[in-house]
């Protein structure tokens, strides 16, 4: 049986010890469940949802009503009517009313350009909150399959540890009865202990990696499905650079957002200039009052319609100040858009490049790590005849186990970077999270397909 099968149905095995491991799906949804980030996406658009209905209240009826009740205490001095002195003489006397309005904006240019930019400003809220949602399952993804390469790393070190423990004490049995010189037991001794400190490196690289998962779940030392051995390695469709940039150029959700928040602050210039248009209301009122004052005692109603126009003739400059200040938002924003579908043309060819560089790398890994198995093979084999050193096994070793894990690297960095260009493209879903789940295995199928191989 090979090195490298042996070593993954160890790894296999070491997975499958303890509690059921979940899948990335099941981590997924935790994370969506637990992630704070994702959380503070969620309320941040339900806040901004908000513009909408803020926007439209200024179209509709506003309507006011006001009551009062009061004691008045009047006194008069030296007064007359119509001539005649009155004596003097205090009243004291209590007194009610209330006072509706209702009014009804008939005209306010300003008001309609509000509701038009609070549609955008809901739009790029929606966007933003898409990107989020994105960003979760690209970071769940690199969150999963940092933790299983960091695991991987730590179990190809450990049995790296193992076959150069091995080799030591042969190295030692051979040095006693005097087949190999010291040299040879003495480099033995420092590849275990540079094996023994890369153990250690590797644990921490573990800790590490299931750190930054439970900060997206909210869960702890939850065992992980590995990936299957079988792995299909499939070209990006389309499988051309050019249709995947244009896809990025119209959908990449931060270029959406940014594109409806440069249309939002265009519609501001229009809303700071309409502050010298003039507005045209409706107002309906009814004042009620109810009085006990002597002669002027008594209750009084007063209804009144009127049709108000509001002419801005001057407000020191505010308006044009505001109007231009808003005009400067709008350049600020048109840029930001300029840079932002730039950034999306550089992710989405990075990442197109990095997945066709991933597949090469990964078919060149996998025939290195079989070219190495076959060096091992061989260094072993002449070590126990005398035609080859220590040095040459454990440095056959050092091979083997490093393309072993380099490897397994590549197959994580394949499936992220499919991820990271159909996020920059803008159509990411949890679709692809289903997909790539179907590639992980249960622990105990996987030690079992490695064991028959």
């Amino acid at each position: 049986m090979k090195i490298a099968k042996i070593v993954f149905g160890v790894a296999v095995l070491g997975t499958s010890a303890g509690a059921q491991a979940a899948d990335l799906m099941q981590v997924y949804q935790q994370a969506r469940a637990n992630d704070a980030q994702f959380a503070a996406a969620q309320q941040e658009y339900k806040a901004l949802r908000e513009a909408r209905p803020l926007a439209r209240s200024s179209l509709l009826p506003q309507v006011n009503l006001s009551a009062n009740v009061a004691q008045n205490y009047s006194r008069f001095e030296n007064f007359s009517i119509a001539g005649q002195r009155v004596p003097n003489s205090t009243y004291d006397y209590g007194s009610n009313g209330y006072s509706l309005s209702l009014s009804q904006t008939l005209f306010n240019y300003s008001d309609w350009l509000a509701l038009k930019q609070a549609d955008q400003t809901v739009a790029a809220a929606q966007a933003r909150l898409d990107a989020a949602s994105q960003a979760l399952i690209l970071n769940t993804a690199q969150a999963y399959f940092s933790v299983l390469a960091a695991e991987d790393q730590l179990r190809y070190s450990r049995a790296q540890l193992r076959a150069i423990g091995r080799q030591l004490e042969q190295a030692k049995k051979r040095y006693d009865v005097g087949l190999v010189a010291v040299t040879d037991v003495q480099q033995a001794q420092a590849s275990y202990d540079l094996a023994r400190a890369a153990v250690i490196q590797a644990q921490s690289k573990v800790d590490n990696a299931r750190e930054a998962l439970a900060v997206l779940t909210g869960q702890e030392g939850e065992p992980l499905d590995p990936l299957a051995r079988e792995l299909p390695l499939l070209t990006p469709k389309p499988d051309n650079l050019h249709d995947w940039v244009q896809a990025a150029m119209q959908q990449n959700l931060s270029v959406v957002a940014a594109r409806y928040a440069t249309a939002a602050a265009r519609r501001e210039v229009g809303v700071q200039r309409a502050g010298h248009y003039p507005t045209v209301n409706l107002v309906a009122s009814r004042a009620y009052n109810d009085s006990n004052a002597g002669l002027e005692a008594g209750r009084t109603t007063n209804d009144s319609i009127a049709l108000q126009l509001n002419v801005p003739l001057f407000s020191g400059l505010r308006v044009s100040s505001l109007t231009d200040q808003a005009q400067y938002k709008y350049l600020q924003a048109n840029e930001l858009l300029k840079g932002q579908q730039r950034e999306a043309v550089r992710q989405t060819r990075s990442a197109y490049l990095n997945v066709m560089s991933s597949i090469s790398q990964v078919e060149a890994l996998r025939q290195a790590v079989a070219s190495n198995e076959a060096s091992v093979a061989s260094m072993e084999a002449g070590f126990k005849v005398g035609t080859r050193t220590s040095l040459d096994v454990l440095s056959a070793l050092s091979d083997l186990y490093k393309a072993q894990s380099e490897y397994a690297q590549a197959r994580y960095n394949y499936l992220v970077n499919t991820l990271l260009l159909k996020q920059a493209a803008g159509t990411l879903s949890m679709v692809d999270i289903e997909h790539i789940n179907g590639y992980l295995t249960a622990p105990s199928a996987a030690a079992a397909q490695a064991g028959a191989s």
